[in-house]
């Protein structure tokens, strides 16, 4: 036997010949046979025969991986006749050389395969799972802007992150961006690990309306010296301007007795803390 590192047997009883190869390659058994009568012991003829094995390896070609948690993964096994996988838990089927793994935790699973030899091997194959960090997210003031102004949003506890809506944000990328709602927003965070598992938080932005004041006057003209009243109505609280020939700088209702001609300013204040203005 060529290429052959152990030894090789026959079997006188009845021609079988036993040889391990040691390498993976193409062997070439040459066996040379001389036959003889039986009867007397005469010589009559030899024969080589040359006979050629290809010797393929007899393993398991699982491989490790890493999964995202709640995914699946197909294991795959070499070529056999037999399979047994453990433990059997997560798997779609024990004894195929391809089932479907769907770990709820990291686990290691060991495969044994036969081959048509009959050599029998086994491997293990580790299934990690991915479970993205939980995202926080916050904002940098008050989450009910007024309308108009900005809020910062930050997310932290990941590594990539992509927001959503993005019209109304600074970027849609980054772990800092700003947000400008001009109504009530929700905005969602989501961040990818490198094995493109992903998790997601969010958070809603109130925008505070601007409610435009309405102001009245019982004369716009008068005379030098005569008052007139200014009433303000539609928010929560006025701020009046300027504060010469005014009754108060404050309320709804004021008495004006400006000594010329004076244009007033009136400031709300809503609930929420946003203002506006009119004159």
């Amino acid at each position: 036997m060529l290429g052959l590192t152990s030894t090789c047997t026959i079997n006188a009883a009845n021609g079988f010949i036993t040889a391990i190869p040691q390498t993976l390659r193409v062997f070439v058994i040459s066996v040379m046979v001389k036959e003889y009568r039986k009867s007397d012991g005469t010589y009559l003829e030899e024969v080589l025969r040359n006979v050629e094995y290809d010797v393929l390896p007899c393993s398991p070609s699982a491989s490790d991986t890493t999964i995202c948690s709640g995914s699946s993964v197909q294991l795959n096994a070499s070529v056999g006749v037999s399979y047994s996988w453990s433990p059997p838990a997560g798997l779609s089927n024990p004894n195929i050389s391809n089932p479907v793994a769907t770990p709820v935790t990291p686990t290691t699973y060991t495969v044994t395969v036969t081959k048509a030899s009959g050599c029998t091997v086994t491997s293990i194959v580790n299934i990690s799972i991915s479970s993205p960090p939980t995202i926080t997210i916050n904002s940098s003031s008050n989450i009910t802007p007024c309308s108009g102004q900005s809020v910062t949003l930050t997310a932290g506890g990941g590594a990539m992150y992509v927001w959503s809506p993005s019209s109304s944000l600074s970027s849609d990328t980054g772990s800092s961006v700003t947000a400008t709602p001009t109504a009530t927003t929700t905005y969602t965070v989501t961040d990818t690990d490198i094995y493109g598992c992903t998790n997601t938080n969010s958070l809603t932005i109130t925008a505070g309306s601007l409610i435009a004041p309405t102001i009245t006057v019982n004369n716009a003209t008068i005379c030098n010296g005569n008052p007139a009243t200014l009433n303000a109505g539609g928010a929560l609280t006025y701020a009046w301007s300027p504060s010469s020939g005014l009754s108060s700088s404050s309320g709804t209702t004021v008495t004006a007795n400006p000594s010329s001609t004076t244009t007033y300013t009136v400031t709300d204040t809503s609930a929420n803390g946003c203002t506006n203005t009119k004159t």
